[in-house]
Order: structure tokens, then C-alpha cells, then sequence
């Protein structure tokens, strides 16, 4: 099966500060032990949450960028600490 192509008006774009913002919010976790587990740890590195946020504002100020990587990071641990369901599955950071 062949897909069409598709058309989006909008470029992709990354902010160019994502892995510093990635970075950062790591830090901000591992300095406030809200992480204390190495193996979770390495997982939410692994999940590149900084980037995620980079791509879904490519053009904010660096201080709103980290919000969003801060907020991105503290939503993925606090709904796979509070559910069993992705936990049990491995997708837990």
C-alpha cells in the first residue's frame, strides 16, 4: 500500500537549546531526588523529553522552553508513579 503524501504549512523546527533543556531537567530531578532509582533515571534521559518540548515550541524564549521540559519531565515521572498499568508494562521512566 503506497500513502500519499502529506502536507503540513508549517516547517519542521527544533529550538536550538534542546538538549541543554533536557539536560537541565534531569539535573533539576536528580538534585531534588525526585528520582532516585539509576535504572529510572537512565530511562527518562532515554525519553528525550527535552526535545519533545523543543519540537512543540521552536521559537519560544530558552526560560519557557525549560518550563515546558521541566513540566514534560514531571508529568512522565508523576503519571507512571501514580498508575500500575504502564509501570507493570515497562514504560515507566
Amino acid at each position: 500500500m503506497t500513502w500519499p503524501g502529506l502536507y503540513c504549512p508549517v516547517e519542521p523546527a527544533t529550538h536550538p537549546m534542546a538538549k541543554q533543556a533536557q539536560t537541565r531537567s534531569v539535573e533539576w530531578f536528580t538534585r531534588f531526588e525526585l528520582i532516585k532509582d539509576p535504572q529510572r533515571r537512565a530511562r527518562l534521559v532515554q525519553a528525550k523529553l527535552g526535545s519533545l518540548a523543543a519540537v512543540s515550541a521552536p521559537g519560544c524564549p530558552v526560560s519557557w522552553l525549560q518550563v515546558l521540559a521541566d513540566m514534560s519531565t514531571w508529568w512522565r515521572r508523576s503519571t507512571t508513579s501514580a498508575t500500575t498499568g504502564p509501570a507493570r508494562l515497562g514504560w515507566a521512566c
